[in-house]
């Protein structure tokens, strides 16, 4: 992988949603997931599924969001192209 900002964010809002406890300050948490949001890319995200491994309810979890806020993603159908039995 090449760790540039894009992917940077991505994977930050995965280990974020991946980790998520009760004890985050709220307003820090909406911040970086909103900043971590603007960078998300489909393709981006195909290469760090292909090397990194999440959870479903991870993956599920995020593109809630993303749906809340009105971005469009196929985050779970890239997840599950290469984790059919997750």
């Amino acid at each position: 992988l090449f760790f540039d900002e894009e992917t940077k964010d991505i994977i930050t809002l995965l280990e974020i949603y991946q980790d998520l406890r009760l004890d985050y300050n709220v307003v820090k948490l909406a911040e970086v997931v909103e900043k971590c949001l603007k960078s998300y890319s489909d393709s981006c995200f195909r290469q760090i599924i292909s090397k990194l491994k999440y959870s479903y309810s991870t993956i599920s979890r995020i593109v809630d969001v993303m749906v809340e806020e009105g971005i469009a993603n196929n985050m779970k159908e890239i997840f599950l192209e290469y984790y059919k039995h997750a």
